[in-house]
């Protein structure tokens, strides 16, 4: 009885953490781009979120700066695109508040 019990409370945290809403929803978990490309920033590249929340989310691309040939800045000096010099899968994430969401960028020939 005692483990139908322990059972029954573990269904329902499960169920209480699985309804709570992520505000970040990847478009997709992988994004493949040409070496000659931009990596672009811009949160809506890569989630569908509401404009508040696009406008405060950070895009971050694991990479050493030895593999980035150039970045790409705004007139306000705000990233906007990075170009890498090597292909390969890199990680990246969103961040918006204390939630993140990763996923994968391929650079390719």
């Amino acid at each position: 009885m005692k483990k139908c019990g322990i059972a029954i409370l573990i269904c329902i945290l499960l169920g209480v953490s699985a309804c709570q809403n992520s505000v970040l929803k990847l478009k997709k978990e992988t994004f493949t781009i040409n070496m000659k490309e931009e990596i672009s920033v811009d949160p809506s590249t890569y989630i569908e979120a509401d404009k508040k929340v696009l406008k405060k989310t950070q895009i971050d691309v694991n990479t050493t700066d030895s593999k980035i040939i150039s970045k790409i800045y705004a007139s306000d000096g705000e990233l906007v695109a990075i170009f890498i010099e090597s292909e390969g899968t890199y990680d990246a994430t969103a961040k918006y508040k204390d939630e993140v969401v990763k996923f994968k960028i391929i650079v390719k020939k």
